[in-house]
């Protein structure tokens, strides 16, 4: 393996080893109040618009309302 891959991969590693720690997860879940899976934290939209296709006006507004929420922001003109 060459050295900058190694470094790459050591980097990716490092990254996920920070992002899926317990203190990790535990400080988005308080500041940002998301949902707490087994497998991790955050939420999922059901999109029905298939892959080339817009999202239907219900899926924008609960896109709107998910990132309203994860950022922390009331209103806004996502939508």
């Amino acid at each position: 393996m060459s050295h900058e891959f190694q470094f790459v991969v050591g980097v990716l590693k490092y990254l996920q080893g920070r992002l899926s720690a317990s203190t990790s997860i535990e400080a988005a879940q308080k500041s940002r109040k998301l949902q707490v899976f087994k497998e991790g934290v955050g939420f999922l939209l059901n999109l029905h618009c298939g892959h080339n296709n817009p999202f239907s006006k219900e899926e924008q507004l609960q896109l709107k309302g998910l990132l309203d929420r994860a950022i922390g922001v009331k209103g806004g003109g996502l939508v």
